[in-house]
């Protein structure tokens, strides 16, 4: 009987419920990320967090020291850069959530653009000073007709395309195999990067951190957008230097930036980025809030692990190396 240490975070108790239905498997699940590294020994599969916040070194540590009989790790969080960072036997099969948290994101993606071309974060700030001022400091803009570049065609992407074609907006997708896809007026490779930069009056970014994504907007890139252009980040901090990007707005070089993600993430008190203008920052959230999201990440979850126990093929496995 497989032993399954479950830590999920996402719709923990939905997960962890469905997980103890099953018959076949042997589930362990720990109240703390500190105690996961103890619950690993003989341990046959694991399910949590990809991002470097939870699948951090002591974790990977543990796997390669300790769970010698560790062959699946199911991912619960679209991201899995703590995986790339710190590693994973060859032996281990890694399986994603399907792109279960699609929408949200999309949305949120969706709702730091329409806050920054309406200039809502000004108009936020003018009600908390009881002050009626129509001038901000730039003119609301309206995302019909404009163009948006959707960095990562992935099924966050493609959501994130859906939404903006409903506005009224040209669609140009990215992603390495530039395939056509019906929610995409245009498709394009990642050669085709700066190009694509320069027609774009908004870009963003959904795609995984790893070492071809890491800084993708840097200076050079930034260099190439049109000066009031905006940068949507809800994929990983790490795709942005935050550096170049508080200079670009700054030098009034780039219109505006919304992120979910940063990169220090959280972002100390005392960083510059929050004074950075023309800046709206959330918390990491964008995945969260929807229950039809959560039930399919246990579904997900539940399905594979229903298939690890009989020893049938997983389902959305991803390929790290």
């Amino acid at each position: 009987m497989p032993r399954i240490v479950s830590f999920p975070l996402i719709a923990r108790d939905l997960i962890n419920g469905q997980l103890s239905a099953l018959t076949g498997i042997d589930l362990v699940v720990p109240d703390s990320l500190e105690q996961i590294p103890d619950a690993l020994d003989g341990a046959d599969a694991l399910i949590m967090p990809g991002g470097e916040t939870h699948y951090s070194a002591d974790i990977a540590a543990a796997i390669r020291d300790r769970a010698h009989d560790l062959r699946w790790i199911q991912l619960t969080s679209a991201g899995y850069d703590g995986l790339v960072a710190f590693g994973v036997p060859d032996r281990v099969v890694i399986t994603g959530n399907g792109g279960a948290l699609a929408v949200p994101v999309a949305e949120h993606a969706m709702a730091l653009l329409l806050s920054l071309s309406r200039r809502l974060h000004e108009n936020v700030q003018n009600q908390m000073r009881r002050t009626w001022e129509r001038n901000t400091q730039a003119p609301v803009k309206s995302l019909e007709g404009s163009t948006v570049l959707v960095v990562g065609y992935g099924s966050i992407g493609r959501e994130v395309a859906r939404r903006a074609k409903a506005f009224g907006m040209h669609v140009i997708g990215m992603r390495r195999t530039p395939t056509p896809d019906e929610m995409a007026d245009e498709m394009v490779g990642m050669d085709d990067f700066i190009p694509a930069l320069q027609r774009a009056d908004a870009i963003i970014l959904c795609l995984p951190l790893n070492g071809a994504t890491h800084q993708i907007i840097n200076r050079e890139t930034l260099a190439a957008c049109k000066p009031d252009a905006w940068v949507i980040n809800v994929g990983r901090g790490g795709l942005i230097d935050t550096e170049a990007l508080m200079d670009a707005l700054q030098n009034g070089m780039l219109g505006g930036a919304g992120l979910d993600v940063t990169e220090p993430e959280p972002v100390p008190a005392d960083h510059p980025l929050w004074a950075t203008p023309n800046v709206i920052i959330s918390p990491h959230v964008g995945g969260g809030g929807s229950r039809k999201s959560y039930e399919r990440i246990a579904d997900t979850v539940t399905e594979n692990a229903r298939r690890f126990a009989v020893g049938e093929t997983l389902r959305e496995v991803i390929n790290l190396r």
